[in-house]
This record gives C-alpha cells, sequence and structure tokens, in this order.
C-alpha cells in the first residue's frame, strides 16, 4: 500500500501546476485617494470670461460714442447736450483704457506662468505689452508725441504679430489670428503713409505723397479684407443668430455711411449732419486713393462686428473677445486705446491656444442637448 501510493504521489506532484505567487495590491490611484474626486486642470481664459467679456462690451460702448456720437454733436446740438455726450465719451473711454490695462496685466501674468507655451512668445508678447502699457499711461493726460505714437504702434505690432504666428498652429483660434495680421500688416502700412506724407510735405514732393497714399489704400484693403474674415468666421461658427446679425452688422454700417454721405447735403436731418461732421476724418492721412467711403464704412462696420462678436454663444470668451478686441483696434496701433486693445486681444488669444479645458466647454455647451426618453 505504502508503494502504490508512493508513485501515485510523485505523478501527482509532476502534474500538478504550481501555485500563482500572491498577488501584490496596487497603490490606490489619486483620484481614489481623494474620493474619486480629480481636480481639473487650470483654466485662465475661464477665470478671465467675465472680466474679458465686460471690458469688450464697455470698449464697444465707448467706440460707439466716441467714433459716431461725439465727435459729430458739436455745431449739431445745444451746448447742454454737446457737453453731456462729452461727458459721456470721456469717462467710457477711461473706463475702457483701465480696463484694457487690467486685462494687459492679467493676461502678462497668465503668460509668465503658462509652461505650455515656449519660451519666445512668452517674452515677447510680456515685454512688448509692457511698453506699450508705458507709452499709452501718459496720454490719458497729455497727447502723444508723434515718435512716441510710432514706438506704440511697432511694440503693439510685435505682440500682435507674434501672437497671432502661434494662433495660427491651432486650429480654434487660426480665423482671429488671420484678422490680427490683417490688422498688424494694416497698421505698418498705415504708419509708412503717414511718415512718407510727413516727408513729402517737407519736400514739396506730390509724387511721395501719391506713394503714401497708395500705401494708405492698400492698409484698407488689408482691413476690409481683415473684416470680411471675421464677418465670415461669426457666419459660419455663430449659427442662424451669427448669420443674422453679421448681417445686420454690415447693414448698419452700409446706413451709417449713407447717412454721413448725405449730411452734406444742406437739407440733411440732424442724424446726418451728426454721421457727416463725425466721420469726416475716418479716412485718414492721407486719405486712400478712390475708398474714402470704404474707409468710412470699415470705421462703422467695425463697431458692429465687434458687437455681435462679444454676444455670441458656443465659443470661447477669450477668441470671441479677442476678435471684437481686434476689429476695434482697426489697424491704428499708433492711437494709444487701440494699442491696448491688439495687445490685451493678442495675449489672450495667446492664452487661448493651450487652454483645452476652455475650448472642449465651449463645444459642449454648444451642442445640443440629446432627447429625453419621455420623447420615445
Amino acid at each position: 500500500m505504502e508503494e502504490s501510493s508512493t508513485p501515485e504521489s510523485a505523478s501527482e506532484a509532476r502534474d500538478r501546476v504550481p501555485d500563482a505567487p500572491p498577488s501584490v495590491p496596487e497603490a490606490p490611484s489619486p483620484a481614489a485617494r481623494e474620493g474619486d474626486h480629480v481636480t481639473p486642470p487650470s483654466s485662465p481664459t475661464l477665470r478671465a470670461a467675465w472680466v474679458l467679456r465686460s471690458a469688450t462690451i464697455v470698449a464697444c460702448v465707448a467706440s460707439f460714442f466716441g467714433v459716431l456720437v461725439a465727435p459729430g454733436i458739436p455745431g449739431n446740438a445745444t451746448g447742454r447736450i454737446v457737453e453731456a455726450c462729452q461727458n459721456v465719451s470721456d469717462v467710457l473711454a477711461y473706463a475702457t483704457a483701465g480696463l484694457l490695462m487690467a486685462l494687459v496685466f492679467m493676461g502678462s501674468y497668465e503668460l509668465a506662468r503658462a509652461p505650455r507655451l515656449s519660451l519666445a512668445p512668452r517674452v515677447l508678447a510680456v515685454g512688448a505689452a509692457g511698453l506699450v502699457v508705458a507709452l499709452a499711461a501718459p496720454a490719458m493726460r497729455d497727447k502723444l508725441h508723434p515718435v512716441a505714437a510710432i514706438f506704440l504702434a511697432i511694440a503693439s505690432g510685435i505682440v500682435a504679430l507674434t501672437t497671432a504666428w502661434q494662433g495660427l498652429r491651432t486650429a480654434h483660434t487660426r480665423a482671429v489670428a488671420v484678422v490680427v495680421v490683417a490688422m498688424a500688416l494694416a497698421s505698418i502700412a498705415r504708419v509708412g503713409a503717414w511718415e512718407l506724407a510727413g516727408e513729402a510735405g517737407e519736400r514739396s514732393s506730390t509724387r511721395m505723397y501719391d506713394i503714401a497714399s497708395a500705401i494708405a489704400t492698400a492698409a484698407v484693403v488689408l482691413e476690409g479684407l481683415g473684416q470680411l474674415a471675421a464677418a465670415a468666421w461669426l457666419g459660419t461658427r455663430g449659427g442662424i443668430a451669427g448669420r443674422v446679425l453679421s448681417n445686420l452688422a454690415i447693414a448698419a454700417a452700409f446706413l451709417v455711411t449713407w447717412g454721413a454721405a448725405r449730411g452734406v447735403h444742406p437739407g440733411a436731418s440732424t442724424w446726418q449732419a451728426i454721421l457727416h461732421t463725425a466721420l469726416a476724418d475716418a479716412p485718414g492721412t492721407p486719405p486712400p486713393l478712390g475708398l474714402s467711403a470704404v474707409a468710412t464704412f470699415l470705421a462703422c462696420c467695425a463697431i458692429f462686428l465687434g458687437a455681435v462678436a462679444i454676444t455670441l454663444r458656443g465659443q470661447m470668451v477669450a477668441v470671441l473677445a479677442a476678435l471684437a478686441l481686434t476689429l476695434l483696434s482697426r489697424g491704428t496701433f499708433d492711437v494709444p486705446i487701440r494699442a491696448l486693445a491688439i495687445v490685451a486681444a493678442g495675449q489672450w488669444l495667446l492664452l487661448s491656444t493651450v487652454d483645452d479645458r476652455s475650448m472642449w466647454r465651449a463645444l459642449v455647451a454648444s451642442r445640443p442637448s440629446p432627447p429625453s426618453r419621455e420623447a420615445f
């Protein structure tokens, strides 16, 4: 019995599968340790969404009063109305400047601590923005010196082109970056035309002045292309509301331009006379060749399209605010408040390129809600 049981025990030992080693318990994940709660990534554009929207709305209202109303009131209304409109325009202008400076400071702070962005664009965007603020701040009290205005335009253009280059590499910011590039090139052309026209006046050279006017014409064309791209983007990304509001903005700009053209006649109504006086300097110096009416139209359309951009839903607030502020800058970066607008727009556009949380939140919010089970 003992001998027969020994071979069976040996065969059983050979056929027996060795037991698996005891499993080592895995370390609990951070989500399990924190009670299945995952901390979402930081989103600077979501934190600053209300500031961006508020500043852009105030900028649109200030542009409306500062471009279309206040300059045309003197000579067309009583003294009290003139004084009241001027006070309202001044308050809105100072409020816009303060809010834009706040956006620039916030954008510089967020860019300084944005590790996902490369160092070179952050340094250029923050450093040039500081120069813009330093040059624009004294202009709130005194008139800006022409040399300082040139440096202001150069610094603003550096910020615009640097941030737009990064924006072109990201899908959800590419269209707005195209508008920023168009406005930056228009600003460069306008500053060059202005300097060349001044040199032509000193030398009494009509040929040089004609060249300056041709460059100014190119600036108007660039601004028009930028506004065309903005209107197309608003119409395609804003759904039915975007298409309707964009068309209404363009129609309103045509109406204002027509009213300004009619204001020169003796029998013009009061609102036409106000618009004619307010938009008399819209083409700029030197005036473009044969496109003065187009320049006047673009001055109006920028305000209305900017208002449409900031009122849309379903897109990142930072991207919409950047588009609106870029349109309000109108490619005239030698004007302090418009230089601040393009700098703020460029900085927050740059931050939007790496803010995936805000992008996905906007995309999810724009999707229609699924039908409920009760519908079936």
